[in-house]
């Protein structure tokens, strides 16, 4: 029976460029047909004549964001390769994405499924946007000489009310090693069935993020009593919304989530450690 993957490859990256060939040679002995698609912008435009059996990215982070956002819907395992920089997300890397593929195709590969975030924008009662996350949901301020006031709610709580600074971002465990962390957020393992919100530059030094369980509902918006008039909504850096003091932006865990081929030489928990260079790469105590 013959299977199909899609290979979606930066290319931006030059060390991604050089693995199409090689990623050929190791599924077609398992009768895979391949499409091969090479672009360098986030929001590439291609629809699978068929649901696609496998999703390969090659890039970085980035690129795999914006394969998660594309295709996360098809419920197709994504297996994702870093020839970037760092690579927090990407669970492969130029060394041994070779062996991880290889399981895959015999089936020994696990198969991790990653909480995404729905974020969905309301003008008063009008719905005006919506978006997934894999990473985070961001608010951020539009004027670069005014910071924001953001009101936030669980549920119907208020817990934050006039919060002031570059805005807030809610992020999942995979997202917390991103936007999130750099705005001083927690780091959650990626077994933490919760999602962070987290104060990006807040003007009081003592404000923290906050950790809620996955079933929660948060809702944003920007509070009456402040200068600027505008803001910015982003889901992962790509979905990007204009709103202002009429709009709400209402998060919580998505339906869905998102299938991506685990990494099993090392766990989530090592992983982090040496992404964060706490420990050196590859060394086992």
């Amino acid at each position: 029976m013959t299977k199909t993957a899609l290979v979606i490859v930066n290319s931006a990256k030059k060390d991604a460029m050089e693995l199409p060939s090689e990623i050929k040679k190791i599924l077609e002995p398992y009768n895979f047909k391949i499409a091969i698609i090479k672009t360098s912008v986030s929001t590439f435009k291609y629809t699978p004549e068929e649901k696609p059996d496998l999703i390969v990215s090659v890039g970085g982070d980035g690129t795999m964001l914006s394969v998660v956002h594309k295709f996360c819907s098809l419920n197709t395992p994504i297996f994702a390769i870093n020839a970037g920089d760092l690579g927090f997300i990407t669970p492969f890397s130029l060394d041994d994405w070779k062996e991880g593929l290889i399981n895959f195709v015999k089936g020994k590969a696990k198969i991790q499924h990653k909480l995404l975030l729905s974020m969905v924008v309301y003008e008063k009662d009008k719905k005006v946007a919506e978006s997934i996350a894999l990473n985070e949901i961001s608010l951020m301020r539009e004027e670069p000489s005014q910071m924001i006031r953001t009101d936030a709610f669980s549920a119907d709580e208020c817990f934050a009310q006039g919060l002031a600074g570059d805005g807030v971002i809610i992020a999942t465990p995979t997202g917390s090693t991103a936007y999130s962390m750099s705005a001083g957020g927690s780091v959650l393992s990626e077994e933490a069935d919760a999602f962070i919100f987290t104060p990006n530059s807040p003007f009081m030094a003592i404000d923290r993020g906050i950790v809620f369980p996955s079933e929660s509902i948060i809702s944003v918006r920007l509070s009456e009593n402040q200068k600027a008039n505008k803001a910015i909504v982003s889901s992962d850096g790509i979905n990007i919304i204009h709103i202002n003091k009429h709009h709400t932006i209402v998060v919580k865990k998505a339906d869905i989530k998102c299938a991506v081929v685990d990494n099993t030489t090392f766990s989530d928990i090592e992983r982090i450690g040496e992404k964060l260079m706490w420990k050196p790469f590859g060394d086992k105590i």
